[in-house]
């Protein structure tokens, strides 16, 4: 949230502090009038709606020019995923099916860089190979907000973190693309 808005609230919080203590005590006398009363209703009331000033605004991602441009699917030589726990499943890390790489990186588009990230509850990783012999690695977060965030590059490197997309479709995009490949390997074990 903007600092704006909230030095707005607080302020608005310190003019109804000062207007009831006003109206309380414009006589000079410490007992209150039926004025007073009226405006210490007033000033509550007032004190009550800021409240949707405290209500945080849906984010949006504001500046996509800042956000991370992944390779297109044609360009991806692999595409692992180890989201070690989704919707209460247990998942084991897998490769990915071709067929589900756009939709895994479109729930992450557009995307913004975050500069000041929080401390969000990890998802899992990604950690995609390019043709070129590039490795990608993808820190995936659960924000539990309708806008997801992911972080590129591994532990001790020059971590860059972003806001974007959406996280309950990336949960859906990575249980669907485990569920193609989840048969196979099924019937894989029943054959032996």
């Amino acid at each position: 949230m903007p600092s704006n808005d909230l030095e707005g609230c607080h302020g608005l919080a310190n003019i109804v502090n000062r207007f009831a203590w006003f109206c309380a005590h414009r006589d000079g006398n410490r007992a209150m009038s039926s004025r007073g009363v009226w405006c210490l209703c007033a000033a509550i009331c007032l004190l009550a709606s800021q409240s949707a000033c405290r209500r945080q605004p849906e984010r949006t991602v504001l500046r996509p020019e800042t956000g991370y441009a992944f390779p297109e699917a044609s360009q991806i030589a692999s595409f692992a995923v180890d989201v070690p726990t989704l919707e209460g499943t247990e998942r084991p890390a897998f490769n990915a099916p071709q067929g589900s790489w756009s939709a895994i990186l479109g729930c992450l588009t557009p995307s913004e860089f975050d500069p000041y990230p929080a401390a969000w509850q990890v998802m899992g990783s990604v950690t995609i190979r390019t043709r070129g012999k590039n490795e990608i690695v993808l820190g995936l977060f659960d924000t539990e907000e309708p806008i997801g965030a992911f972080c590129i590059g591994a532990d001790g490197e020059r971590r860059r973190y972003y806001r974007g997309g959406n996280s309950a479709l990336l949960r859906n995009a990575i249980a669907d693309a485990y569920a193609q490949i989840r048969p196979k390997k099924a019937g894989a074990g029943r054959s032996q």
